[in-house]
């Protein structure tokens, strides 16, 4: 049991909680780098978690905001072949940051560039609005129940 992910818990620096519900931060990470990794890591990391994904399938980033670069990070570790769909060339540069990370990057209604890799098992959408979201569907292969 994990607070905030199993259970409901609070992002406090006070709280009671349950000793089996509580998960330690190491002492050589500041509460400033270990932030993220709590509310972004939590969301981006369980989404990935759950998706019924296996090493080697392809999951589509979208969004490369503070959840979508987790994201990233988050597919590549796991095993998974990694694209990010951003909105323009200005993330574009971002690519060269996460070259480890990322085996390709699209600009959003450019999208058939994914088809060299296949289509997405999954796509774990960071975009906050529904429109942003629409150009996905011909990318996406869902995986089997």
């Amino acid at each position: 049991m994990t607070s905030g992910v199993t259970v409901d818990g609070g992002y406090a620096e006070v709280m009671i909680a349950e000793a089996r519900a509580i998960s330690s931060v190491p002492d050589e990470l500041t509460s400033a780098e270990a932030a993220p990794l709590l509310c972004a890591g939590i969301t981006t990391y369980n989404a990935l978690r759950n998706a019924g994904l296996r090493g080697g399938d392809l999951v589509a980033v979208q969004g490369l905001g503070g959840l979508g670069h987790l994201g990233i990070q988050f597919a590549r570790h796991l095993g998974f072949r990694t694209v990010a769909i951003g909105r323009g060339r200005d993330k574009e540069k971002l690519r060269k940051t996460w070259c480890a990370c990322l085996h390709r990057y699209c600009r959003r209604g450019c999208c058939s560039g994914i088809a060299a890799y296949g289509r997405a098992r999954a796509i774990l959408a960071t975009g906050t609005s529904g429109s942003a979201m629409d150009h996905l569907c011909p990318v996406f292969q869902p995986t089997a129940s």
